[in-house]
């Protein structure tokens, strides 16, 4: 009879890029819900862009701080993500399109929400976030 080979023990599973990324969109909620700017600031790349529209309807555009800031100061009560795509733009970057749902103080919104992240020193970064807000549905009270 020959003899048994061992086995190699199997490397747990890895998640997908999908559920990574649709986790650290979360991870960016909670952190706008807790106030935290420093792990928000920690999640976006240095040189991030932020495009929005403003209550008013007004176009807002801001780096990475003034995002951050802005976010922090109005708060999210309930974030939510439904039918989220992925699309590789190179090796380390990749764009997450989604409907977005947001409950804040300003009320409840959303719409499409385009976020780009990209791999830096092993690390995903938030250098883009866009929405575009469904204004049917947006900043209606809650």
């Amino acid at each position: 009879m020959g003899k048994k080979v061992a086995k190699k023990p199997s490397a747990p599973a890895r998640p997908s890029l999908e559920a990574t990324l649709i986790a650290k969109e979360y991870e960016m909620a909670q952190a706008y819900k807790d106030r935290d700017l420093n792990a928000l600031e920690g999640l976006m790349a240095e040189e991030f862009l932020g495009v929005a529209l403003t209550p008013d309807g007004e176009p807002f555009v801001c780096g990475r701080s003034q995002m951050a800031g802005a976010l922090v100061t109005v708060g999210i009560d309930e974030f939510e993500i439904k039918q989220p795509r992925i699309m590789g733009l190179s090796t380390d970057a990749v764009l997450i399109s989604y409907f977005g749902r947001i409950v804040s103080a300003m009320g409840t919104f959303g719409g499409p929400i385009s976020s780009v992240w990209v791999k830096r020193r092993k690390e995903w970064k938030n250098i883009f976030w866009q929405i575009t807000p469904n204004m049917k549905e947006s900043f209606r009270e809650k």
